[in-house]
């Protein structure tokens, strides 16, 4: 039986912790470590968090600088043969998704992962994310890193780039493609991903101007074509629906 080490990273998140922390505790594989990480929150979360301390395997409180420094202590804190990122906010789709997973488990230094069901409690709405990867499709579309399994071999060797503020985990999936990880896809559902997150609404901008660079010289020239017709391809049909057929003639 493998065991899976759980990580939720809070920071100011009263209204959303508990939602998280109950959809971890109520999973029903036997072997998991859960690390809960908190920037320090000044809203009431901390205490909340305190209700639960008895099932949480590893709690720090501390200042950080962002939410992959507090994934980075993470990494060096868990002990599991695998790890995935449920922060707070987000939720396992069911109580049995991590069994599931571990079900599918025949090579433990892969990196297995699932589709995620965006939620947008704005426009109420949600819509299933996810599919089969590959290193093509990593050049243009990220996995939801709350659906990914990391195995010990890729997260205890790799951490999160923090010039990076808010797609680290794509410059880290990338990475781990370049590495030749193998990925396995689970063909379902693993969690439920707000979109009212703070990734949801803004760019990264240094992430969008080093992905070309990351992906040429990760994956290699043939992929860097492939993401830069790609990308042209967007431009164009951007520009389609701002001023018409004509203007691309």
């Amino acid at each position: 039986m493998f065991k899976v080490s759980i990580v939720t990273v809070s920071l100011n998140a009263k209204k959303e912790i508990q939602g998280t922390i109950e959809s971890v505790l109520s999973q029903t594989y036997p072997l998991i470590e859960y690390i809960l990480i908190d920037g320090d929150s000044t809203d009431g979360t901390i205490d909340i968090v305190k209700t639960y301390k008895e099932r949480i395997s590893k709690l720090l409180v501390e200042k950080d600088h962002g939410v992959y420094d507090a994934m980075n202590k993470a990494l060096s804190m868990a002990t599991g043969d695998f790890l995935i990122f449920m922060n707070a906010g987000d939720k396992f789709v069911a109580e049995f998704t991590v069994e599931n997973a571990m079900r599918s488990v025949r090579d433990p230094k892969a990196v297995y992962y699932g589709d995620a069901l965006f939620v947008d409690p704005t426009q109420r709405r949600s819509y299933i994310y996810g599919g089969p990867y590959s290193a093509y499709t990593i050049c243009s579309t990220n996995i939801c890193h709350q659906s990914i399994f990391y195995p010990k071999a890729a997260y205890k060797n790799y951490s999160y780039d923090l010039k990076y503020r808010l797609f680290s985990d794509y410059a880290y999936n990338i990475n781990l493609f370049a590495k030749r990880f193998k990925f396995v896809y689970l063909k379902d559902i693993v969690s439920v991903f707000r979109m009212d997150g703070l990734s949801s609404k803004e760019h990264d901008i240094v992430m969008l101007r080093d992905r070309g660079r990351l992906i040429l010289n990760g994956l290699g020239f043939f992929y860097y074509m492939y993401y830069l017709c790609k990308k042209h391809l967007r431009i164009r049909k951007y520009l389609r629906k701002l001023y018409g057929n004509s203007m691309l003639k």
